[in-house]
């Protein structure tokens, strides 16, 4: 599992169309709770607030990322990157 303030976003492979999200690899998603949330997982959010904003359960954020619906980054790699 992620840790709280690791930060989810919109995979290179999947993009949030009009028509829906959308992922290369297990076409559009129909996920009701993942749906729901994704203006913030557009713009980049932490577990914790995800959990906390939306009362998401930490299962389902784990099985997104198993299923590559969203990346998940951990923040002293966002950091070391700039």
């Amino acid at each position: 599992m992620l840790s709280a303030d690791a930060v989810l976003r919109i995979p290179p492979w999947a993009a949030w169309l009009r028509s829906g999200y959308y992922n290369d690899y297990t076409g559009y998603c129909t996920d009701a709770a993942l749906l729901s949330c994704l203006d913030d997982i557009a713009g980049g959010v932490s577990v914790g607030e995800l959990i906390r904003a939306h009362g998401i359960a930490e299962a389902d954020i784990a099985r997104w990322t198993a299923d590559g619906l969203v990346v998940g980054e951990h923040p002293t790699a966002l950091t070391s990157a700039a």
